[in-house]
């Protein structure tokens, strides 16, 4: 052997890359605008939210019922704040 360190990569293709670009946005998207919700709350006050677990809901219905219960608790945001992010993250969802 000549002494170098081989590294195995994965390649994807363009429309799995694409699908994986799609995901990172949204993903930013939601860290972003759950730092905006949760601006003055201390660090343990914060709702996790798993785009996963959301994902897993069928039905914009149930996921929005779910939405409103985990985010009922972000006092820092005024209502309508909270409501205008689940309703976009409902579109951004359905994106995936």
């Amino acid at each position: 052997m000549d002494g170098r360190k081989k590294y195995l990569t994965a390649k994807y293709g363009a429309h799995q890359m694409a699908l994986i670009r799609k995901r990172l946005g949204v993903e930013m998207w939601l860290l972003d605008e759950m730092t905006k919700l949760y601006d003055n709350c201390q660090p343990g006050d914060q709702a996790e939210l798993d785009l996963d677990e959301l994902l897993d809901i069928d039905g914009t219905s149930h996921r929005r019922a779910y939405l409103q219960r985990l985010l009922g608790d972000a006092s820092a945001a005024p209502r309508t704040q909270v409501d205008a992010f689940i309703e976009e993250l409902l579109v951004q969802a359905d994106t995936l």
